[in-house]
């Protein structure tokens, strides 16, 4: 069970990034780079995006 917490896949953060008056926000936590990435695509987009910018950090324990 030990070595299985050193040795696991990274996990990752989403985060939603901030404008001049609000700072960046944890949308999504511990989740694959996959669900990170389908996270993002599924709101972005010229006609159907929230309009909002997203980065994809590595979580941090």
């Amino acid at each position: 069970m030990i070595m299985g917490l050193f040795f696991s896949d990274p996990t990752y953060d989403v985060v939603k990034v901030g404008g001049w008056l609000s700072g960046d926000e944890v949308v999504l936590e511990d989740v694959t780079m996959q669900e990170a990435s389908d996270y993002i695509d599924s709101r972005s987009g010229w006609l159907f995006g929230d309009g909002n910018t997203y980065k994809i950090v590595k979580h941090q324990w």
